[in-house]
């Protein structure tokens, strides 16, 4: 394949159609995969210091992250697309996005109790530099940005067979009451 083709290939496709997630299995193991690598690149962050082997190790994890992230990004069927969702799709949508709201809320409450009792009980960690601080400050960012996609990738089903809609009822015959004036003569009954 030459060098053009190959351009215009990747130009027109989707840039990251290699990582679809095929079924709710892996993408549940994506989801556990992104929040692994979210856990690594704080622990090296956090632990590792300055050195080469600490950067590196960063990195690692931070590129591993966003290949996860990216690939939950691109096996949701929950986004639309081209396509208009059916009503089971958006009402899984809509639950996985209520959920993930009120996960949200819960962790910004678990870090605002846990700063508030680390202030008040000596035992309790809290960063001692305002390098620590703002390290700190962005892991709780992005754990509260992860949580979203998260939360949709993992409640969103296997993918349903399309099931062609319904038959639409027939209209209704107009109902006809037993003191019209247009009926002709006869018994009279109520329906």
């Amino acid at each position: 394949m030459k060098a053009g083709e190959f351009f215009l290939r990747v130009r027109h496709g989707r840039p990251f159609a290699w990582l679809r997630l095929h079924d709710q299995r892996h993408r549940r193991m994506a989801v556990a995969g992104l929040w692994a690598a979210f856990a690594a690149h704080v622990a090296v962050s956090g632990v590792g210091g300055d050195g080469a082997l600490a950067g590196f190790g960063g990195a690692v994890t931070l590129i591993a992250g966003l290949v996860c992230l990216f690939s939950l990004g691109e096996a949701s069927v929950l986004r639309g697309g081209a396509r208009p969702l059916d009503a089971g799709r958006l009402a899984a949508r809509d639950r996985a996005y209520a959920a993930a709201f009120h996960g949200t809320g819960w962790l910004l409450l678990s870090v605002v109790v846990y700063a508030e009792l680390a202030l008040r009980i000596e035992a309790l960690w809290l960063p001692s530099d305002p390098r620590a601080a703002v390290g700190v400050f962005a892991a709780v960012a992005v754990a509260i940005g992860l949580l979203p996609v998260s939360v949709v990738g993992w409640m969103e089903p296997d993918h349903a067979v399309d099931v062609p809609p319904a038959i639409p009822p027939l209209p209704r015959r107009p109902r006809r009451f037993a003191a019209g004036l247009d009926e002709p003569e006869g018994p009279r009954f109520l329906h």
